[in-house]
């Protein structure tokens, strides 16, 4: 695969993906998950929430099932991704908590900041795919796009693979890329669904918002990431 030898061997790519991926996340090695041999340039915690996100997205996006749905999760589905976000809120702190005052209810292990990553980029991915067909869907089906706990099989599923891509990819630079990819996707699509809902002038007849959700969704993503990380860069003089 002469284009993959052809990234891998790019000077200095790994490095700028790195400092790309810095405004996402703390990035510190043991937090993270080791792939032959290096660490992920995301924490765990970050790896599975940005990588649910964006497949869930991409799950919903292709499943004639869900792809014209408007409504948020209900009923089992909602009540597991909220149980999922109160997990993931209680592994952090209990993390925090170790690494700062050294004490904690538990051990954390990054198979656990991974799983809890994971269900809550499953949650987020569930609710902007919701919003993003409520936006910008030419025939929008007024239903949940999710109502059971069965609901949830396909976008975890496509979350779990998205994991297994990464942790399968031998080239350092492919998988910074695919965390790049994914961390972007997302916060590009939520930044364009702030814009079209702050900015009435771009829901009229004669602005469609699907002209303008992509290309205000990439620069806002991409200014907030630059931004971040001049910050992060900043205060860690």
């Amino acid at each position: 695969m002469p284009a993959l030898a052809e990234l891998r061997y790019t000077p200095g790519m790994n490095e700028l993906l790195h400092l790309f991926l810095g405004a996402f996340c703390h990035q510190l090695p043991e937090h993270s998950l080791t792939v032959y041999g290096a660490a992920l340039p995301l924490c765990a915690r970050c790896t599975g929430l940005h990588l649910a996100a964006a497949a869930t997205l991409l799950y919903l996006q292709i499943s004639p099932a869900t792809r014209h749905r408007t409504g948020l999760p209900t009923g089992a589905a909602a009540r597991l991704l909220i149980g999922a976000a109160a997990l993931w809120l209680l592994d952090g702190v209990n993390s925090t908590a170790s690494l700062f005052w050294g004490a904690a209810l538990y051990p954390p292990t990054n198979a656990l900041r991974i799983a809890t990553g994971l269900g809550v980029g499953l949650g987020v991915g569930m609710c902007l795919g919701a919003l993003l067909h409520d936006a910008l869907s030419r025939a929008p089906v007024s239903l949940p796009i999710a109502q059971r706990g069965v609901d949830l099989l396909g976008p975890l599923s496509a979350s779990a693979a998205s994991v297994g891509l990464v942790a399968l990819t031998p080239w350092a630079e492919v998988r910074a890329l695919l965390l790049a990819l994914a961390a972007f996707a997302s916060l590009a699509v939520s930044n364009g669904l702030v814009i079209v809902a702050l900015v009435p002038a771009l829901r009229t007849r004669r602005r469609d918002p699907r002209r303008w959700f992509a290309p205000l969704g990439l620069a806002a993503a991409l200014l907030e990431i630059v931004l971040l990380s001049l910050l992060r860069g900043w205060l860690s003089r």
